[in-house]
């Protein structure tokens, strides 16, 4: 199982869970792309999932301050900006937006980011998706500091966060060739008025 199919599997099982239900023509935030290795799985497995047999218009924007000297993979039909997330304008609405691997504190310093208090960044999170659009935090194969600001999410907007049991995401690791078995924890939040 590579990563990507990973990815999808994990987004298809919690996805299922969560009762997510996608408009036709979707427009999707990816914060933190990083190098966006996943970027076109993410971008097919969002262009299928629960279509059928059509394929869903799927508009897939990545932003992640360290852009510019990352040189992100970016698939064709998307578009990649170099900018933080707290500085996205507000009239941008969005009906799905990734946190994938979020980068902890001590990360953010070690490459001169801005710390954010947790509920600024997810107040700044929620005011960019659309009335009822959901918000995915996924930490696969990772430490449990990178997905700790999960638990930091406002509760009136959690729909779910759990763990990514799949022995196989797991060892993701160790197949890979490093010499660990991290948890996994995903997280999906919708906006919801309040």
């Amino acid at each position: 199982m590579t990563p990507d199919d990973i990815l999808a599997d994990l987004l298809q099982k919690f996805f299922r869970k969560a009762k997510v239900k996608l408009p036709s023509s979707i427009s999707v935030l990816d914060v933190g792309a990083g190098r966006w290795e996943y970027a076109p799985a993410l971008l097919g497995f969002l262009g299928k999932c629960g279509v059928g047999k059509g394929k869903r218009d799927v508009r897939l924007k990545g932003v992640d301050p360290l852009g510019a000297q990352l040189s992100p993979k970016v698939p064709e039909g998307a578009a990649y900006h170099p900018v933080d997330a707290l500085d996205l304008d507000e009239h941008d609405a969005y009906d799905l937006i990734f946190l994938i691997h979020p980068f902890p504190d001590y990360r953010l310093k070690e490459h001169g980011l801005p710390v954010h208090p947790p509920a600024t960044f997810f107040g700044k999170i929620l005011s960019l998706a659309k009335e009822g659009g959901y918000v995915v935090g996924v930490a696969y194969g990772a430490p449990p500091e990178e997905y700790a600001l999960f638990s930091q999410f406002p509760k009136e907007h959690l729909v779910l966060m759990e763990r990514y049991a799949d022995e196989q995401a797991t060892r993701l690791d160790y197949g890979l060739g490093r010499d660990t078995y991290h948890d996994n924890m995903v997280l999906i939040g919708r906006k919801r008025r309040v």
